[in-house]
């Protein structure tokens, strides 16, 4: 009997275990050319770093089953179909199985590419690998998509409970040295490599970034194994995840973002605790869920408020030169304001800010400076290694008050008060501001209203040491609330 052949198209689910696009075509006894698809497009650089290493990881698990990564540079649906047919022509693919994506233009493409792929003969199964229950499965009494997550997370809950219970288990399958092609087959087919992608970028952050990057499959399986068997610090989260200093969160997010683990993977392994304080992980996982489902059926908040009423707002416009550099003073962390730029200092040191500092640097940009959400979201998107377009949009919409289930416009995060309440001791703001590590918990969430003398000891000028705060928080908020107040009342009016 003649061998048959799957192709395999990895794109956002870099994992052999729990895939099942995988799974079909082991289940279909069809042998997997693997081949990973780039399409560097909306690939901010930190994201780009870690990709390099999640595929070098994929490709060392390959071999250990004797095969390799062939890998392609996406141009266009018309290029992908040039390079499957040479690849057809050495061995006869039986079907090509992927993942699906939910973004907006991943969406087009992938449409465009299946109708294209079986006008050639070629035949073609997509699968939910990335998500639990698809974005169109679901929707309120009304017929209509949700746009607050209560709703949807009890709605949600209540299906994997009952009707889509088995959408949250793992695919089961085992693989062997006879499950992919042989790299001596992978080398017989003109490939490009890791390094041909060009992933290290202009920013130069590898010396420094990459002692935090931890990709690939079997590091993503280590770390939900420790979050949620060996220390169980997923039964803490609730309590925990708000305090920047410590590990309080699973860290997932990057690895979830490039598909080295599963939804399904994580949600089977917490649901194992008996405790019920695992409900709140578990809520966390679905608030991804939403964020997919928010993008997919409202695609245009990609670049525009998902409430129409936003697009009047009074952003100011960082055309200007004077506005330009407030927002490069935010991405330097230069603020004035500490737990501001302990965050923004992170991020760019380690590709990752904790939770509840986003939200506060998210607030400061929006409010405070009255800065667009799209230059946060943009900046984001290129320094964090979990840069998920759906997640992004809606945490900055979230914030903005623009999106759905969102922060009303008028919570604007006090940083002095925030800084003080989750992080008391100012550890978070030691490491990540080591120039006000001396002043005491007193006076360190604000040093401008230290009286000389503690500033002195503390070997702090202000201006020069530190920066004074770049803004009246006081005064910002009033004047951010006053531009609110006017974009109500023009909804009013009309």
């Amino acid at each position: 009997m003649d061998m048959e052949y799957s192709l395999i198209l990895f794109r956002s689910d870099l994992r052999l275990i729990d895939n099942p696009a995988i799974h079909e075509a082991v289940k279909n006894s069809l042998k997997i050319i693997p081949v990973f698809i780039y399409d560097g497009e909306n690939l901010g650089a930190a994201s780009k770093l870690w990709l390099k290493h999640s595929l070098a990881s994929l490709n060392e698990s390959l071999k250990d089953y004797g095969s390799e990564l062939l890998i392609h540079s996406y141009k266009s649906n018309e290029k992908l179909l040039e390079f499957i047919k040479t690849i057809n022509d050495k061995f006869q693919i039986k079907e090509i199985f992927w993942n699906r994506r939910y973004e907006p233009k991943n969406i087009e493409k992938d449409t465009e590419l299946k109708k294209l792929l079986n006008e050639n003969a070629f035949q073609t199964k997509s699968f939910c690998g990335n998500l639990l229950i698809e974005p169109w499965e679901i929707f309120n009494k009304q017929g209509k998509p949700y746009q607050v997550y209560t709703s949807y997370w009890k709605q949600y809950h209540e299906y994997l409970l009952t009707d889509f219970k088995d959408r949250a288990i793992p695919c089961e399958y085992s693989l062997n040295s006879e499950s992919f092609i042989s790299i001596k087959e992978i080398k017989s087919i003109q490939s490009e490599s890791i390094s041909d992608l060009n992933l290290i970028t202009e920013h130069q952050w590898e010396e420094k970034c990459e002692k935090y990057i931890s990709a690939g499959e079997k590091n993503a399986l280590a770390k939900l194994n420790k979050f949620s068997s060996e220390t169980k610090a997923v039964l803490n989260y609730g309590s925990k995840r708000d305090l920047p200093s410590i590990q309080g969160t699973s860290q997932l997010s990057p690895h979830l973002h490039f598909g080295e683990i599963s939804p399904r993977q994580i949600w089977t392994e917490v649901n194992k605790l008996e405790s019920p304080l695992k409900v709140d992980y578990l809520k966390q996982i679905i608030w991804r869920e939403f964020a997919h489902y928010l993008l997919y059926h409202f695609p245009h908040t990609e670049n525009e408020p998902l409430k129409a009423d936003f697009k009047r707002f009074n952003w100011e416009d960082c055309s200007k030169p004077e506005t330009a550099e407030l927002l490069k003073v935010w991405q330097k962390g230069l603020t004035g304001f500490p737990i501001v730029d302990a965050g923004m200092r992170e991020l760019w040191e380690t590709g990752w800010m904790h939770n509840r500092v986003r939200m506060i640097v998210a607030s400061f940009l929006v409010k405070d400076l009255r800065i667009h959400w799209l230059e946060g979201a943009n900046w984001f998107n290129d320094t964090l290694f979990d840069a998920d377009l759906a997640n992004n949009i809606m945490g900055w919409q979230w914030v903005a008050g623009s999106g759905a289930d969102a922060s009303p416009y008028f919570r604007i995060f006090n940083p002095e008060r925030q800084s003080e309440k989750f992080d008391p001791d100012a550890s978070y703001i030691r490491k990540w501001v080591p120039e006000l590590a001396k002043l005491s918990n007193k006076y360190i969430h604000a040093p401008e209203k230290a009286p000389s003398g503690f500033l002195r000891a503390a070997n702090i000028e202000l201006g020069k040491d530190y920066p004074l705060p770049m803004v009246d928080h006081a005064l910002a908020r009033e004047i951010a609330l006053n531009e609110f107040k006017k974009l109500k009342d023009k909804a009013t009016s009309t």
